[in-house]
C-alpha cells in the first residue's frame, strides 16, 4: 500500500500548531477578563474615568452664608463660616474655620471660566513672593464640567504651580452654595476664628488680595 507523504508546510508560513496555541491563550484570557468583571458585589471592578477623581463626596455642616449681594455691605462678615469636607478617591480635606485658630484664604474656580484662568496665576505668584505667608489657601474646585474647556481641574492646578491646598466640590455645587458663590472666581477670606472678614467676587488685582489677607491675618 503506498504511504500518503505529509506535505511540509509552504516556506514562511505559520505553523498550524503555533495558531492554534495563539488562539487558545486569547480565548483564555478573555474568558478570564469577563469573570474578573461578572465576580460580584465583592469584587467590584476598578473605576478608571478621570471625571469620578475630579469630584469629592461632599459635607456641609452649619449655617450658610449668604449670597454675595451686588452691591452694599456684605451680610456675611463677621458670621462664622461653615464646616466643609470633601471625600476623593486619594483622600480627604477638611475645612473648619476657627479649628486650627489660623485665618483661611478660600479661592472658588471653575476650570472652563476664562477669569478664573487669568485670576490663580496671580495668586500664584502672590504666593511665591510671600505676601501670602501666614494664611491658608484653599483653591476650591466648583462647577466642573468633563464636557467643558481646560478639564480635569487637577491638572490645570498642577500647569499653574498651585501649592496650596485642594477641596473639590460635588456635582451638585454644595460647597458653592454654603458659601454663597455667586460668580467665578470668588474669593472668601476667614479670621483665625472662623469669621468672614471679606468675600471678594470677579478678578482681583493683586493689591485687593494683598489687602484681604492683611485684614485677616
Amino acid at each position: 500500500m503506498a504511504q500518503t507523504k505529509k506535505r511540509p508546510p509552504a516556506p514562511g508560513g505559520p505553523d498550524l500548531r503555533v495558531v492554534v496555541g495563539v488562539i487558545g491563550a486569547v480565548l483564555v484570557l478573555a474568558i478570564a477578563s469577563i469573570a474578573f468583571v461578572a465576580a460580584g458585589d465583592d469584587e467590584p471592578v476598578p473605576v478608571a474615568s478621570t471625571a469620578v477623581t475630579e469630584f469629592g463626596v461632599v459635607q456641609v455642616s452649619g449655617a450658610a452664608l449668604p449670597p454675595l449681594p451686588d452691591g452694599g455691605a456684605d451680610p456675611a462678615v463677621g458670621a462664622v463660616a461653615p464646616t466643609m469636607r470633601s471625600e476623593r478617591p486619594n483622600g480627604a480635606i477638611t475645612v473648619e474655620p476657627g479649628e486650627d485658630g489660623e485665618p483661611t484664604m478660600l479661592v472658588f474656580l471653575a476650570h472652563w471660566c476664562p477669569h478664573c484662568q487669568r485670576e490663580l496665576p496671580r495668586i500664584v505668584e502672590l504666593a511665591d513672593d510671600g505676601a501670602l505667608d501666614g494664611i491658608r489657601t484653599v483653591a476650591v474646585l466648583i462647577a466642573t464640567d468633563e464636557s467643558r474647556p481646560n478639564f480635569p481641574p487637577s491638572a490645570w492646578l498642577d500647569r499653574e504651580r498651585w501649592t496650596g491646598e485642594e477641596f473639590y466640590d460635588d456635582a451638585d455645587g454644595l460647597a458653592a452654595s454654603a458659601y454663597g458663590v455667586s460668580s467665578f472666581p470668588f474669593l472668601v477670606f476667614l479670621d483665625a476664628d472662623g469669621k468672614v472678614v471679606q468675600r471678594m467676587s470677579g478678578e482681583q488685582e493683586p493689591e485687593a488680595i494683598i489687602s484681604a489677607v492683611e485684614a485677616a491675618v
